[in-house]
């Protein structure tokens, strides 16, 4: 508990479907939910939540607005008005920029409340300039820079990166026959999933053994779906069951072809690549974003020059072509993990953060 006030805190999602920002919130909820008085999140209703992932002290509220409407904005400001008073809330922490005109209505509402909100993601764009909270975090040193270059005032930023699991044991399918590329993650333009397509012949004929599993859901599933080799040497494991220890058996290297959108890096530090890591499976990433706060080009990671594929096909080559680089790699990958990335400590962490503004 608290050695000041009791922590009563909201987190605030736009829904409780797969992704980056869910997946990290939810597990430090978990980890919390035992270490401190009160934690809720407010989401739209999702996989996460309908596949009962929460541990049962984290309170769930059910968000059925349309957090982009003007219209509903009164009636979500009206549930989160009520959801303060009745659980007696001292931290908002909010996770996207739709809610920064929901945190300066509760802020009046709630003068001694405080606000604290973590930054995913490079935006490099002005909404940046209007995000306020009492305690700024950011996932990496990208993201963090991002956050401080759209700024009026010196702002109080704090480097918190996501946290996982320490795997031990890990379990993998050994099938020398094959070499499954895994792609995990949403199946978005933003993942790189049209430059993989556009360019999966290329990358099939480096080995006849190569198969790419795509495992995942989004807008993009039917390109995956109509290309002519889907079901013969790609495949899509859309998520039904999202069991990380099922994600990475099967992978023996992880792809991460983020892409720039409208030459902007939005790409923060991709959960998959942090799980990876703890699965021991070698990645093989866009030098991109905040993926560069992660990954060291051949001692943890290889990094490729985004949206090239003649840099990706090299660094592939690479991986397969040079045994004891691979091994170096997934050692290295997993000691990046238990440094930086302990979901223990980075939690601590966090009580720590909620404690200094109580």
């Amino acid at each position: 508990m608290s050695k000041n006030r009791p922590i009563r805190v909201l987190h605030l999602l736009k829904n409780f479907e797969i992704g980056g920002v869910e997946t990290s919130t939810i597990r430090f909820a978990n980890y919390l939910s035992d270490k401190i008085e009160f934690i809720g999140i407010f989401a739209k209703s999702g996989y996460f939540f309908e596949a009962k992932t929460l541990n049962s002290k984290i309170k769930v509220f059910i968000n059925e607005k349309n957090l982009y409407s003007i219209i509903d904005f009164i009636f979500i400001i009206f549930k989160l008005y009520k959801i303060c008073k009745n659980n007696k809330i001292n931290i908002i922490h909010y996770h996207f920029r739709i809610y920064i005109p929901y945190i300066y209505s509760l802020k009046i509402l709630f003068p001694k409340l405080q606000i604290t909100y973590t930054h995913h993601n490079n935006y490099n764009d002005n909404i940046s300039y209007l995000i306020f909270a009492n305690k700024y975090l950011a996932i990496g040193t990208s993201s963090g820079n991002d956050l401080t270059s759209y700024s009026l005032f010196k702002r109080n930023i704090e480097i918190l990166p996501n946290g996982i699991n320490i795997i031990e044991g890990v379990e993998k399918i050994n099938n020398s026959s094959q070499i499954n590329l895994g792609i995990i993650g949403r199946v978005e333009e933003l993942k790189g999933i049209k430059f993989i397509l556009e360019n999966v012949s290329k990358i099939l004929e480096i080995d006849k053994r190569i198969n790419i599993i795509f495992k995942g859901n989004g807008s993009l599933v039917s390109l995956i779906m109509n290309n002519g080799f889907y079901d013969k040497r790609i495949y899509l494991q859309q998520f039904t069951n999202y069991d990380i220890s099922k994600l990475y058996y099967d992978i023996d290297l992880l792809l991460v072809p983020s892409v720039a959108i409208n030459n902007i890096e939005v790409e923060g530090i991709p959960m998959v690549i942090l799980e990876a890591m703890a699965y021991e499976v070698p990645v093989i990433a866009s030098k991109i974003g905040g993926i560069k706060d992660i990954l060291i080009d051949k001692k943890n990671g290889l990094l490729f020059e985004p949206g090239n594929i003649s840099s990706l096909i090299e660094k592939i080559k690479l991986l397969m072509q040079d045994r004891d680089l691979r091994q170096l790699i997934i050692k290295n990958g997993k000691q990046t993990v238990v440094k930086n990335y302990s979901l223990q400590k980075n939690s601590e962490k966090l009580i720590s953060i909620y404690n200094s503004l109580l």
